[in-house]
């Protein structure tokens, strides 16, 4: 009696993990400290900086280390950027958990076999 041995199937996550860490990162810093110092008079300087850049950077980390197709990786990129123009740190931090969450840290949580 031959016995296969199982192989579980990995699916690809929706985002890559840098592209969660980056939106936590960018929305806390920018929303959390920056905009404290500045009594929230820069705000709508920050939300559209933040909605480009991290709009831009998740798009390139979706296209180059991801393996997206350009416009899934813009459309990615969209959401992260709306995420993080939010002025607030609560929008960019559960939206980024959630990418965290879902994208494969796993393996963190996996008992190493001997």
């Amino acid at each position: 009696m031959t016995t296969e041995e199982e192989t579980p199937t990995t699916q690809r996550p929706m985002f890559h993990p840098l592209s969660g860490a980056l939106i936590i990162g960018i929305d806390v810093l920018l929303w959390g400290g920056l905009e404290v110092l500045t009594l929230e008079l820069a705000a709508p300087i920050s939300a559209i900086a933040a909605f480009l850049g991290v709009g831009l950077s998740v798009a390139c980390i979706q296209k180059f280390t991801g393996g997206d197709s350009i416009v899934k990786s813009l459309a990615k990129g969209f959401i992260g950027g709306v995420a993080a123009g939010v002025p607030t740190p609560i929008a960019g931090g559960i939206l980024g958990g959630l990418i965290l969450s879902s994208s494969g840290l796993n393996f963190l949580s996996r008992k190493r076999v001997k």
